[in-house]
């Protein structure tokens, strides 16, 4: 019964979008993060964080 419950559930990502704050957002880093969004995760989350993630799901059947 335990293991029905953790199972993964397959999922598929359709769309997803890094959102910023305003100040961000006129600088132009919300456009260079969604373009790559590797680089932005890996040297600039910090210098510049993230508001929201949205996210897009598929379940594959």
């Amino acid at each position: 019964m335990l293991l029905n419950l953790i199972r993964p559930i397959p999922l598929e990502i359709i769309k997803y979008e890094i959102t910023f704050y305003k100040t961000y957002r006129m600088f132009g880093i919300k456009f260079l993060a969604n373009k790559w969004p590797r680089t932005y995760e890996r040297f600039w989350a910090y210098m510049f964080p993230a508001e929201n993630l949205k996210i897009l799901l598929r379940k594959n059947a």
